[in-house]
């Protein structure tokens, strides 16, 4: 006589839990938000993109190219430039950009708007972009720099997803300039302005 052995229920419960939270624990290794280092001004706290770059051009040359810039990459360079100052080769903008809640199911929603500050210096052969008070449009201006700290009550885990967006338009926007402008950067940029 042949015996066939049965699993009991409570062992067949058991692999099929088992196995739902190792699903769910890789899923969550996939979806885990890798937020980037972002650039902090020892000085200010501030997040601040910042370079110094060398290129060919006096600092007129350079100035034009800067103003140039401003007007093709912004939709209302009017709205956006602030300051220019040709004698000492400065352009102040403050810009924004909208940021987004990402949704696992793909559609995203708004989340409102970021303002900064871009400050351009140029001077023979050489120029120096500034990207820094980031600052999330609500009723009042919120510092980003918030965005980072979880042990806040406030802290929630979409400030990643802001961050993350915060630290592409950035790159872009520096990426657009330097392909503008033209780029050899300086190693020591403290130094060298």
């Amino acid at each position: 006589m042949r015996s066939i052995y049965l699993f009991p229920a409570s062992a067949v419960l058991v692999l099929v839990l088992n196995y739902s939270l190792f699903a769910q624990k890789n899923k969550e290794k996939e979806d885990a938000t890798i937020v980037p280092e972002m650039p902090v001004n020892a000085d200010t706290k501030l997040i601040t993109y910042t370079e110094v770059v060398l290129c060919d051009g006096t600092q007129q040359e350079l100035y034009d190219k800067a103003l140039a810039w401003y007007k093709k990459f912004y939709k209302n360079p009017t709205d956006v430039i602030r300051k220019q100052d040709p004698e000492n080769g400065m352009i102040q903008g403050i810009a924004r950009y909208k940021i987004f809640n990402k949704h696992k199911k793909g559609v995203d929603t708004d989340a409102g708007n970021v303002s900064y500050t871009i400050l351009v210096y140029v001077k023979d052969k050489r120029y120096k972009y500034e990207l820094t008070k980031f600052n999330w449009l609500q009723t009042s201006s919120i510092p980003i720099e918030k965005w980072q700290d979880k042990s806040s009550k406030l802290y929630s885990v979409q400030y990643e997803q802001y961050l993350i967006q915060t630290d592409a338009y950035a790159k872009d926007l520096i990426e657009k300039l330097k392909n503008h402008m033209g780029s050899n950067p300086v190693e020591d940029n403290k130094d060298k302005w």
